[in-house]
């Protein structure tokens, strides 16, 4: 028997440029080895007939909705991401249409529980092992507020969430049983960990790229202070001139007065003038040499940044191996021995007892 499997996980801003990319298959990836790239063109989004772009979708949706006095925090969390499956063998059995159908019905189940202006897309991959769709929804409570707490704060809400998608699939007419706990120790969680690791590397990927964009743009932003720095240089080094060539300024004694000269008007403008040009390109002067040090503080950080994410990068890349080959190795012993099907009786009776000890208890 297959499995109605959905998961969910919390992203912040962050997380989000690097799950788009991986979704819309934006760039190579060079971490799953799932993908089958001469499939990718059968991949598609029930909600967008095009690539969109999902931090500017979530900025929108904040922008028209969000009701909060206080500004968000970077660490938020702005976007919740569902994955939703079955196994292969569920899969191999539908035509066409009933798979679609399949998502259609799951994607549906999302909008009525967490609001249909909340999802923002509906991600189908056909180009890996076996099918399966991302959905992604902006947590923004009903009262305006940002808040993934208020719809996913109670631990129950996912095993309702768990328990209410099997009861609606069923209804739809598949035939399956309701997914079993990622900790208990079978075929499918082994799965979903190794996709769960992709998804991290696809994050970091996604932030690397970005610690990057900003690291160019402090870049041209120190090029353009040392400019208007080398202008202001230039301004004092003639003022700097000019105040030499005071000496030769013509002069001559007043008859009235002896503490009094007499210069020409035009060259007591041009004092006048040079005298209030210094304060204010020296302050300046100091203000854009502070510009400059803040900016090289902040490449400093972004390096370190990248650093580490590259670490974290090759830290899950070399996780997300090992338990590809693990699973490959669980796959093969399976299917040489036939264990899969009384495998599957047992975790149905497992999970039937279990329901049964949790009425007990109550």
């Amino acid at each position: 028997m297959s499995f109605a499997v959905i998961h969910m996980k919390k992203l912040k801003g962050p997380d989000v440029k690097g799950i788009q990319i991986h979704n819309q298959r934006e760039k190579e990836s060079h971490s799953n080895f799932d993908i089958d790239k001469d499939r990718t063109y059968l991949n598609y989004d029930l909600l967008n007939d095009s690539k969109i772009n999902y931090t500017d979708r979530i900025q929108k949706e904040i922008n028209e909705r969000y009701t909060g006095t206080k500004k968000i925090r970077r660490d938020a969390v702005k976007l919740c991401s569902f994955l939703v499956t079955s196994d292969k063998s569920f899969f191999d059995g539908l035509p066409p249409e009933e798979e679609k159908r399949y998502f259609q019905e799951a994607l549906g189940f999302l909008q009525d529980r967490y609001g249909k202006e909340n999802i923002l897309y509906a991600m189908v991959h056909k180009d890996e092992k076996t099918p399966h769709m991302h959905v992604g929804m902006v947590p923004i409570t009903p009262d305006g507020k940002l808040a993934a707490k208020a719809f996913f704060g109670k631990r129950s809400e996912l095993q309702q969430l768990q328990d209410q998608f099997h009861e609606h699939i069923v209804k739809a007419g598949f035939s399956l049983e309701r997914g079993i706990s990622s900790d208990k120790k079978h075929v499918e969680p082994k799965r979903f960990k190794a996709m769960s690791v992709r998804e991290e590397i696809q994050s970091l990927e996604g932030q690397l790229q970005e610690k990057q964009e900003q690291k160019q743009q402090i870049d041209s932003s120190i090029k353009e202070i040392k400019g208007r720095l080398s202008d202001l240089e230039g301004d004092l080094s003639g003022i700097t001139k000019h105040g030499l060539m005071i000496d030769q300024i013509e002069t001559k004694k007043p008859l009235t007065s002896r503490d009094s000269v007499l210069i020409k008007q035009d060259d007591f403008i041009q004092l006048q003038h040079t005298a209030k040009k210094v304060p204010l390109l020296e302050r300046q002067v100091i203000q854009v040499n502070n510009e400059n040090q803040h900016l090289t503080q902040k490449i400093s950080g972004l390096d370190s940044e990248n650093r580490q994410l590259r670490q974290e990068n090759k830290e899950l890349k070399a996780e997300n191996s090992k338990l590809k080959a693990m699973l490959e190795k669980v796959q093969t012993f399976f299917r040489e021995n036939q264990l899969f099907s009384p495998f599957n009786e047992f975790l149905h009776k497992f999970s039937k007892n279990k329901e049964k000890q949790s009425e007990i208890e109550r």
